[in-house]
């Protein structure tokens, strides 16, 4: 995922996005609102792909998705509580055993 870093709003959003549905992938069904922000995702790098560096209220937008793809990622503050009901707390500060 070297593009998690980049400057253009695409490349890091496409980059938690996939990391977002390998999870899903390895530790099962997301709950409605990753599953809301994923599809909300999908639907803003169809109309702004990959590598083309949107601008104004559109980078803002995925800005703002690519955060929330992140915390779901990395688990931050636990902010998708159904999403790691398997790990325990000092798991959850950690990102680890989804």
């Amino acid at each position: 995922m070297k593009d998690a870093n980049s400057k253009d709003a695409t490349d890091m959003l496409a980059a938690q996005l996939i990391a977002a549905q390998l999870n899903i992938a390895k530790f099962g069904a997301g709950t409605s609102d990753i599953l809301q922000i994923i599809s909300d995702s999908n639907d803003f790098l169809i109309l702004h792909p990959v590598g083309s560096d949107p601008q104004g209220d559109d980078r803002t937008d995925a800005i703002e998705l690519k955060d929330l793809l992140d915390k779901y990622n990395n688990l931050n503050d636990c902010d998708f509580p159904d999403s790691c009901s398997d790990c325990d707390d000092k798991d959850r500060d950690k990102g680890e055993d989804r």
